[in-house]
């Protein structure tokens, strides 16, 4: 009978260390859509942002810094930003710091969304699956970059701009 009992307890426990293991996988799994769902909505201000002031247009940019300033990520503290919002300049700093690879996949995806995923591989010579290799890639070292801590609760990008505000 104590064979059978510490049998069935250990079964017990294994079934347990299972379950947890699977609700820390689902939890994971959540936690890295939320970031790239982040990253993403970073690199589309970004995007536009840095389409519409190659073409020089004024309205728009006033237009997005206002609806960015509105979401309260907007406004910029920084004189080297050219006028940039903060949030657009951490993100375009972050997209410096990528292999120029995942850089040239990143502005094709944000800079040229009128075209098809197919389409921009191509002009990269890369299969799709390759090209989505590097999106996923380069969108979480940007994560990683605009909102790691480092330190405190600073991202690594904007680490000089929090420690001057500590």
């Amino acid at each position: 009978m104590g064979v059978q009992s510490n049998l069935a307890s250990q079964i017990a426990l294994l079934e347990q260390v299972q379950q947890q293991s699977a609700q820390s996988a689902a939890t994971a799994a959540v936690r890295a859509r939320r970031q790239g769902a982040a990253a993403d909505r970073r690199l589309q201000a970004w995007g536009q942002w840095t389409v519409q002031a190659q073409r020089g247009d004024a309205a728009f940019i006033r237009s997005l810094a206002g609806e960015l300033t509105g979401l309260g990520v907007g406004g910029s503290t920084n004189p080297n930003a050219s006028g940039m919002p903060d949030s657009v300049y951490d993100t375009d700093r972050a997209v410096q710091q990528l292999t120029d690879r995942q850089r040239d996949v990143v502005e094709l995806e944000y800079m040229r969304p009128d075209m098809l995923r197919e389409q921009r591989a191509g002009r990269l010579g890369l299969a799709v699956p390759t090209y989505k290799r590097h999106l996923v890639t380069a969108k979480q070292k940007i994560f990683q970059l605009l909102y790691a801590p480092s330190g405190a609760a600073c991202g690594r990008v904007r680490q000089r701009a929090c420690e001057k505000s500590r």
